[in-house]
C-alpha cells in the first residue's frame, strides 16, 4: 500500500517536472523573440541555471526513491544504484551541458548557440527518461524481477569462471582427457557452492523483509523467483547428486521460515512455501539426469523430505488444510518422478 502511495506521489512529481520544463522553454523562447548578441550570451547562463535546477530536483528524487526501496525492500539496491550505467550517463550528460553553457557564457564564443541548445536538450531528455524509469525503484515486483535476473547472471559468471579456471589448471597435463569429470567435481565443490549461496542470500533477505512488512504479493513473487533461480541452477548442473550445499541452504531457510509462520498462524504464506518446494522438486526431475545405478532422483527426494516435515508439523497443530496441501504436492512430485522413470525405462528398452 505504501509503495502505491509513493508511486502516485512520484508520478505527480513527474507531471510537475514536465510542466516546469514547458514553462522553462517559454522563458527561453522569450530570449529568441528579443534576440541580439548581448542577451544571447545571457541565454547560456539561463540554460545552465535551468539545467542545474532540473538536475538537482531529479537527483534528489532518485535518492528518495532508492532510499525508500533500500529501507523497505532491498538494501542491496544501493550497490546497483551506484553502478547504474544509465544513471552515470544522465549525470555525465547533465554536468557536461551545465559546464558547456557556463564556458560559452564566460568566453563569449560566437556561433556556439546550436551546440549549447543541443547539449541542454540532451540533458533534459535524459533526465526525463530516467526520471520515469526511476518509478521502478518503488515497484516491488520490478525489484524482484531485477534481482532474479542479476542473481542468474552472477551465477552464470561464477560457473563460467570456475570452468575456465579448471581448464587452465589441467591444460597440458595428463588429466586433460578427464576435463568434463573434473569440471563437474569443481561445480560441486564447497567453494563454488558458497559463492552461489552468497548470491541467493540477497533474495532471501528480500523474502524475509517482505514477510516482515506483510507485503504478501511481494512475498509470493519473491518465492516464485526463488524457484525459478533454483530451476535455472538445476538446468546448468544437469547431474543429480546427493550432497548439494546450495540446495541444502535454500531448503533449510525455507523450512525454518515455514516453522515460524506455522507458529504465527500465517498459513497462507506457508502454502506459498509449499508451492515453491513443489516447483523446485519438479524442476529437479525435469532438468537433472538420474544416475543409472540409483534410479531415484536424490534432489526430488530431499525436497520431498522437507515437504513431509512441514506436513508433519501441520498435523501436530491439527491444521488439516495445510497438511492436505503438503500431501497434494508430494503426490504431484511422485507422479512426475514415476512418469520420468517410466519414460527412461521405455527408452532403455528400445
Amino acid at each position: 500500500m505504501n509503495s502505491k502511495k509513493n508511486i502516485y506521489w512520484l508520478k505527480m512529481s513527474f507531471s510537475f517536472f514536465l510542466i516546469s520544463v514547458i514553462l522553462s522553454c517559454n522563458v527561453v523562447k522569450e530570449f529568441f523573440y528579443n534576440f541580439n548578441l548581448s542577451n544571447k550570451f545571457d541565454l547560456y547562463l539561463t540554460l545552465a541555471s535551468i539545467n542545474g535546477t532540473f538536475f538537482a530536483i531529479f537527483f534528489s528524487m532518485v535518492l528518495l526513491a532508492v532510499q525508500h526501496s533500500a529501507t523497505n525492500y532491498l538494501p542491496s539496491i544501493l550497490e546497483r544504484f551506484r553502478k547504474d550505467i544509465k544513471l552515470i550517463f544522465v549525470v555525465v550528460i547533465s554536468v557536461v551541458g551545465i559546464l558547456l553553457n557556463i564556458f560559452f557564457y564566460l568566453s563569449e564564443i560566437d556561433n556556439s548557440l546550436v551546440i549549447s541548445l543541443l547539449a541542454s536538450s540532451m540533458s533534459f531528455l535524459s533526465i526525463i527518461f530516467y526520471f520515469y524509469e526511476m518509478l521502478n525503484f518503488l515497484n516491488p515486483s520490478f525489484l524482484v524481477d531485477d534481482l532474479k535476473k542479476n542473481i542468474i547472471e552472477k551465477m552464470n559468471k561464477i560457473k563460467n569462471k570456475t570452468i575456465k579456471k579448471t581448464q587452465k589448471e589441467i591444460k597440458g597435463t595428463n588429466l586433460e582427457r578427464f576435463t568434463s569429470s573434473i569440471e563437474e567435481a569443481k561445480l560441486n565443490s564447497k567453494e563454488y557452492q558458497n559463492e552461489n549461496i552468497k548470491e541467493i542470500s540477497v533474495l532471501f533477505n528480500h523474502i524475509e523483509r517482505s514477510n516482515a512488512i506483510n507485503d504478501f504479493e511481494t512475498y509470493k513473487k519473491s518465492l516464485e523467483s526463488l524457484s525459478q533461480v533454483v530451476n535455472y541452477y538445476f538446468s546448468n548442473k544437469q547431474v543429480d547428486v546427493q550432497n548439494d550445499e546450495f540446495i541444502s541452504y535454500i531448503l533449510t531457510k525455507l523450512k525454518l521460515q515455514a516453522d515460524s509462520l506455522i507458529i504465527k498462524n500465517e498459513h497462507f504464506k506457508v502454502i506459498e512455501i509449499i508451492k515453491t518446494l513443489e516447483n523446485m522438486a519438479i524442476g529437479s526431475i525435469d532438468y537433472l539426469e538420474i544416475i543409472p545405478t540409483q534410479r531415484v532422483n536424490n534432489m526430488a527426494a530431499l525436497i520431498s523430505y522437507y515437504l513431509g516435515e512441514i506436513g508433519e508439523k501441520a498435523v501436530k497443530i491439527m491444521n488439516l488444510d495445510l497438511a492436505k496441501e503438503c500431501i497434494l504436492s508430494l503426490r504431484k512430485i511422485g507422479t512426475k518422478s514415476i512418469d520420468k522413470n517410466l519414460n527412461l525405462s521405455l527408452v532403455e528398452g528400445k
